[in-house]
């Protein structure tokens, strides 16, 4: 009886530590997927900054109108907020509003309408 309550409390450590090193794989991963992010974003800001230079150079855009059109933009969601969001769509099939974010209708399964390359009707 002794020998099988310690076989007991010995599997139940094994999965303690299997659980631990389980954890510390996914922790180890999603601090991966934090700087690879990280990563992207320099590299996305980078570009913007690079893309603008051009516009203001070659055009003449003034900051002052890029930050009116920012927040036109912005204000497009009925929030300030420094977000756009899509605005839910109605389904042509049945209806229903659908999120903008899916490709089909969620009640009947009909294809959303297509969007632009930033989420716009």
């Amino acid at each position: 009886m002794l020998g099988f309550l310690w076989d007991l409390h010995q599997q139940h450590r094994i999965r303690e530590l299997e659980n631990r090193v389980e954890a510390g794989r996914t922790a180890g991963s999603v601090e991966r997927a934090a700087s690879e992010t990280a990563d992207r974003v320099e590299t996305l800001v980078l570009l913007n900054m690079a893309m603008w230079s051009i516009l203001e150079e070659k055009l003449g855009v003034t900051e002052a109108e890029l930050a009116a059109r920012v927040e036109r933009i912005d204000l497009e969601d009925g929030r300030l907020d420094g977000r756009h969001s899509a605005p839910p769509a109605r389904c042509a099939a049945c209806g229903r509003t659908v999120a903008a974010r899916h490709r089909h209708c969620i009640y009947c399964g009909a294809r959303s309408a297509a969007r632009g390359p930033f989420g716009r009707a």
